[in-house]
Order: structure tokens, then sequence, then C-alpha cells
């Protein structure tokens, strides 16, 4: 059988420059999607409890975090290099009206990481008088009543969450007569809940939420009450029932450069740049704006974004090519040996 080298050559190349990128590629792909539509609704169990823990960090209280590293609950010692880290557990307390984890009156820095979280009705996280948090990567079950619940608590984190298909919230932030203040909300999925998403309550300043996506939520996506003021909204994304409610003081719906994303913009980018030519009204009785909406949804512009494997995969590419390279040399001088 004769081999044309030629056609060899052709053929090798198509698949070497083709397939190899595709399959280190296609692992991300898929998972960077199903990252999309869930970011953490299976856990890897440690622990389950079914009972409510309540950290208290107040001077001579019992139930410190001194109680709780040594009850098991937590790791690390509190401070920014090794924070408390609770993570990898279940919170089991369906049939009892209460709250399965509250953190109180604490300065030290913690991490509450990798939790799903199941109540009647009562959010499954909350904080009241707390600085220097982290919560990440958690998650609740439906009829938890939110994720997370914040009061008089500033300079915390909040990302990377599923605030989904609560029975009211997706993520709260209140003051009860203090402030709640310069806390980050990013990159988090809040989505189905029965009656806002993401909501500040009075005494909500200087915050930002940026980077979420904040959909099929029963009546508002963000909403922003009276006596808030100075918090920063830009870079969501936004499909519900009503997008957003701002009934408080200067607050702002884009970084003075670029704004969100709404899905029921109804103008046009005449000048294609990616920003609708008339600002977005937000409803409520501050009359604001989004003076920069997007046209389209951050989380999906992915034209900028570089595949991981992609590399990889052009490397071993690249030593197909060579090793295809020398077969078809040693191919080519064996044809032509048996021509002389």
């Amino acid at each position: 059988m004769k081999i044309n080298a030629k056609r060899f050559l052709v053929y090798s190349l198509i698949v070497t420059l083709f397939i190899p990128p595709l399959y280190f590629s296609i692992p991300y792909i898929i998972h960077h999607k199903s990252e999309e539509i869930s970011r953490k609704d299976i856990p890897q169990i440690s622990t389950i409890y079914d009972t409510p823990i309540w950290i208290n960090d107040l001077p001579g209280s019992l139930t410190n975090w001194s109680w709780a590293k040594d009850q098991g609950y937590c790791t690390g010692s509190g401070t920014s290099s090794n924070p408390f880290i609770i993570k990898n557990h279940i919170f089991n307390i369906p049939s009892i009206p209460t709250i399965p984890l509250i953190i109180s009156n604490s300065m030290k820095y913690f991490i509450i990481k990798d939790c799903h979280f199941i109540s009647s009705g009562y959010p499954g996280i909350v904080l009241g008088n707390v600085s220097n948090g982290k919560i990440t990567e958690n998650s609740m079950a439906v009829n938890t009543g939110a994720l997370i619940y914040m009061g008089n608590s500033s300079y915390n984190i909040i990302s990377n969450n599923n605030a989904s298909n609560g029975l009211v919230f997706g993520i709260i932030l209140d003051a009860s007569g203090g402030h709640t203040r310069n806390n980050t909300i990013s990159h988090n999925i809040v989505s189905g809940n029965l009656d806002v998403g993401i909501c500040l309550h009075p005494g909500c300043e200087n915050n930002v939420i940026s980077e979420n996506i904040i959909k099929d939520n029963g009546n508002y996506g963000i909403a922003l009450y009276s006596n808030t003021s100075n918090n920063q909204v830009y870079l969501n994304c936004l499909n519900n029932t009503s997008n957003a409610l701002d009934d408080g003081i200067n607050n702002y719906w884009d970084n003075g450069i670029i704004g969100n994303y709404w899905d029921d913009y109804p103008y046009n980018d005449v000048d294609d740049d990616g920003i609708g030519d008339i600002p977005y009204n937000i409803s409520g009785s501050a009359g604001n704006q989004d003076n920069y909406p997007l046209i389209e949804c951050p989380e999906r512009n992915t034209s900028s974004v570089k595949i991981p494997g992609y590399d990889i995969g052009l490397l071993v590419s690249s030593l197909f090519i060579l090793i295809i390279g020398t077969v078809y040399r040693t191919l080519k001088k064996k044809r032509n040996n048996h021509t002389l």
C-alpha cells in the first residue's frame, strides 16, 4: 500500500492544530459552565451540624472563638495571616425556626467557606457587629430565609457564593440603628429568591456591589432602601421581575466609567462601544440612573478571556508537528530512494 506523503502531512497538520487545544480546553469550558449555573451546590462534607452554633467574641463570653476552636467548629488563630476558618460543613436545621450559624461582636479575621445551610425561613449565616470576615463559596437550601444577614458590620467580603432559591432574600445588609459600611459583595450568583436578591436596609453606606449575576428574583434584583447612602453598584448582570429600587441618598449605579447590564434596557448603542447611549432609570424616590448601562452581561462576555489549557494544547500541537515533520521527511526520503 502506497502512502501519499503530502496527503499524510496535510491531514496530520489539521488534526494536530485543532484537536489538542480543543481537548485541553473542553474540561475548563464544561467546568466554567457548571459554575455559572451553580457555584456551590454539593459541598465537600466534613461535619453535619443539626443544632445552631453561636460564636460570641465579647470579652468574658464562654462561646468565643477559642471555645469554637476547642469544639472543632473552626481552625486557625484569628489573625490576617492565619484566620479562623469554618469550612466544609453542612448546617442542617430544617425543622426548628432558628439561625444555623451566628457570629457576633468579633473583630478577628475569619473565613466561612464551602458550607451549605438548611433552615426553616431564617438566614443561614447571621453576622452582628463583625469586621474582617470573608464569606465565600457557600450555598443554601430552598426555604432558607437568606444565605447571609449582616447587621452593624463593616469591612467584610461576601464573594463567590450561591445565594439562590431563598424563601425571602439572597443577601441582606442592615444597620439596625448603627452603621454597616465598607463591605464588598462580589462574584455571587443570586437567583430565584422570592422577594429581593440583594437588599440594603437603612444605615448601609459605602458598600460595593459588583460583578454578581442577579436574576429571576421575585420582586427586585437589588434594593437600596431609605437612608442608604454612597453605595456603589456596577458590573452586575440583572434579569429580574423588577431589576432595581433606590430610595436612598447619593448611591451610585456605575463607577463613573462602566455600569450594569439590564435585561430590560430599551435603547441602542449607536457608537458600538458596549455602553448604551441613554442612561438607565432606576425606580425609587432617589430618581437615580445608571449612566453607563452595559449592552452585554459582563459575566457572559468572554471574548477577552484566555481559556486555560489552550496554551498546553498548542505546546502539544507543536511537539506533534515536529514528530510529523520528521515522519514526513523519512517517508519522502524512502520514496526518493525507491524511485532511484
